[in-house]
């Protein structure tokens, strides 16, 4: 039986069962029983957790690029540096696996010494309670101790939650636990062993062999061109991404402005780029979804899009379109209910509110017919070379229980999966939002990994926990990572993110419309030389390491498998060694048998002399 404050169910029982195999122990749920219907259960609750405070402790958590939450922060003083803790104190998070959220199905502690990896085996229905340096009072949930009016505890854990499937606990639940050396890295390099087995990780180098296209992501940078901001006209909503909707109207850049800076790239002797195009259909960005076709007028029609993806595609960039089949805006010409997701009490699925307003969120079962109606039209008149799903590798997956199309969660993975071969099977190459490495046989760019949405990335921060790159621990040279249209490069912490990039050897971001060209256009061509061509150099290399080396975080270094070590300075400090100095905002390349790159990084990228 179980009882509490707000249950008692002298029915229920938990069965379950642990094995230890040689260094590997085995945790299963087998069964469980009650008299309501399970939601969901916590259990082991905290099973990972490091008291705050204490030295040398953190836990790990695979969330965009990765983060830690250290027990402690020993830097700073008032107003200075003391703001990191406002990202690693008072968190409480519940992510689902499987997403952009949780984009590897693991996650693990460190202390001392001591490392644990959990390796998460049923994955589609399972999420992680994350607590970071929060208050556990007494019944073990976290409590405000803001003036000290509840005991406690303050604490960093990690729990497991099994989501019921239909209700039920319907089938085993199962994580596997591991010691493992050094720290973060450690347990990433081990969960790239399992990654290999699983299917998952699959290279670049085996994508391009697949599909030639593929080679012009090496080096690119993403350009995400806005061509139409149309928005609904009824203040009452205010959509999630900020704007009231007061239909606002506005042709961003016209598809023969975007022509126009193809090819300028191509005269600043740009090699690759990847060319997205957002608000091209036919009502603007964010609006009638999922009736895209035929594209905008007001930015040129389909005649001007066929022309532009000509030249783009003959200056030998990626030419892609930004689509979307999760949100299905009730005012669109083709809205039916039959597409949508249902609930478990009949009622239509809620999405978010964007430029179009309320959207319903699609059944996965549903999609693949409404995607296939869209691009048989559009390739038939657009010959592209890529394209970009924004939703389908971020979200966390649903269950539909439409008797006409019900799924589980699981089956929601697989048909995603399917999805996006499908795309990939037409010869595109296929891109997706934040990213998961389920998509990873497939996708070969993701927007989002590093970062998006909004907000200020701090270098070694973005919004919860301090960033360290799991991801490219395991994946680097699976996949290219980029920031999410949010927060691209080339405003107020483009050094940041300049920075960042360097230290995980990765090409540039940008999301603009034609208006901000002139002026973006030097810092387009800065960066490319920097990091589009060290990324060519080094794409199809392994991240074999990570180190935080001053007790801010603010410098950091990292190692591929070839030896390049790269070292970035986030800090105003300058740091120094036995060997050289490091001024603030600054990058440090080495690379066998060649000269050490060195560079500070503002508005501009200003280059040092060898050290």
């Amino acid at each position: 039986g179980i009882s509490g404050n707000h249950l008692s169910d002298e029915d229920f029982y938990l069965n379950g069962k642990m094995i230890l195999d040689k260094a590997i122990l085995t945790f299963e749920i087998l069964a469980c029983h009650s008299r309501y219907d399970i939601q969901d259960i916590e259990y082991p609750a905290h099973l990972l957790s490091v008291t705050s405070g204490i030295g040398d402790a953190y836990v790990v958590v695979p969330h965009l690029q990765g983060i830690i939450i250290p027990s402690r922060y020993d830097a700073g003083f008032m107003r200075y540096g003391q703001n990191i803790w406002n990202l690693i104190s008072d968190q409480e998070k519940w992510w689902n696996f499987e997403s952009g959220n949780l984009n590897m199905p693991w996650f693990g502690a460190t202390m001392g010494n001591s490392s644990v990896l959990v390796r998460v085996i049923t994955s589609s229905d399972c999420a992680l309670h994350l607590i970071g340096n929060a208050v556990v009072g007494t019944e073990g949930s976290t409590v405000s101790a803001r003036q000290g009016e509840n005991p406690g505890i303050r604490m960093s854990s990690l729990s497991p939650v099994w989501k019921s499937s239909k209700g039920k606990l319907s089938y085993p639940r199962k994580m596997c636990m591991e010691i493992v050396d050094n720290g973060y890295v450690g347990m990433s390099r081990r969960y790239k062993e399992f990654a290999r087995a699983s299917g998952r990780y699959v290279t670049l180098k085996e994508k391009i062999r697949n599909n030639p296209e593929c080679e012009k992501i090496i080096g690119a940078p993403d350009i995400k061109i806005y061509c139409y901001t149309h928005r609904l006209d009824s203040p009452y909503f205010k959509a999630w991404s900020e704007p009231v909707l007061n239909g606002y109207t506005r042709v961003n850049t016209t598809f023969r402005q975007v022509e126009e800076m193809a090819r300028d790239l191509s005269r600043m002797g740009m090699d690759k780029c990847l060319i997205l195009l957002a608000g091209w259909n036919r009502m603007g960005y964010d609006r009638e979804h999922v009736d895209m076709w035929p594209p905008a007028e007001a930015a040129g029609g389909a005649a001007e899009l066929y022309r532009t993806c000509q030249t783009v595609k003959a200056k030998g960039y990626l030419f892609a379109l930004h689509d979307n089949y999760d949100d299905f805006y009730p005012d669109a010409p083709s809205y039916d209910e039959k597409y949508i997701l249902r609930d478990r009490d009949g009622s239509l699925h809620l999405g978010g509110i964007w430029d179009g307003g309320l959207c319903h969120i699609t059944c996965p079962a549903k999609r693949g017919e409404l995607l296939n109606r869209n691009l048989e039209k559009i390739l038939g008149s657009v010959p592209l070379n890529g394209y970009y799903f924004d939703v389908i590798t971020s979200t966390s997956h649903y269950e539909c229980y439409d008797k006409r199309h019900s799924i589980t969660r699981k089956e929601d993975l697989e048909m995603r999966l399917v999805l996006l071969k499908n795309v990939a099977g037409s010869g595109l190459l296929v891109g997706g939002e934040r990213g998961a490495d389920w998509a990873l046989p497939v996708v070969s760019f993701c927007e989002g990994l590093s970062g998006g949405g909004t907000g200020y990335h701090r270098g070694i921060a973005y919004q919860t926990g301090l960033t360290v790159p799991l991801f490219y621990l395991v994946y680097r040279e699976c996949v290219v990572g980029y920031w999410q249209h949010g927060t691209p490069h080339g405003r107020e912490d483009h050094a940041n993110h300049v920075l960042l990039d360097a230290l995980y050897g990765q090409p540039s971001s940008w999301s603009l419309e034609y208006a901000q060209w002139r002026d973006l256009k030097p810092m387009i061509s800065a960066t490319y030389e920097l990091l589009g061509r060290f990324h060519e150099k080094t794409a199809h290399f392994e991240m074999v390491d990570h180190r935080i080396m001053t007790a801010d975080y603010m410098v950091q270094r990292s190692e591929l498998e070839d030896g390049t070590v790269i070292w970035v300075n986030f800090g105003i400090t300058t740091f120094q060694t036995q060997t050289f100095e490091m001024p603030p905002k600054s990058l440090r390349i080495e690379r066998p048998g060649m000269p050490v790159l060195s560079a500070i990084v503002s508005r501009d990228i200003m280059y040092l002399d060898n050290q």
